[in-house]
Parts: C-alpha cells; structure tokens; sequence
C-alpha cells in the first residue's frame, strides 16, 4: 500500500490515509518510542 497523507495528532496518534481510497491506520506510539517522542503515557 501506498500513503501520501500522514499527521501527527496533539495526542501523539499517527493518522496514516492510503491512495485510492483503500482505508486508514490510526497508529499510537508506546514503549521506547513514546519517550523519543516526549509524550506521556496514556
């Protein structure tokens, strides 16, 4: 799959929209991740 459209919301989730239309991925960081991004836990 192919993606031109990501954004990162204030929350810390990542909104990942596929081309053509084929759906979207909502991703949330955690673990290592999370503490590189300065966000606290959920």
């Amino acid at each position: 799959m192919q993606t031109n459209n990501v954004d990162v919301v204030d929350r810390g989730h990542i909104r990942i929209v596929y081309r053509a239309n084929t759906g979207m991925r909502i991703l949330n960081a955690s673990g290592a991740s999370r503490k590189i991004a300065n966000r606290p836990a959920s």
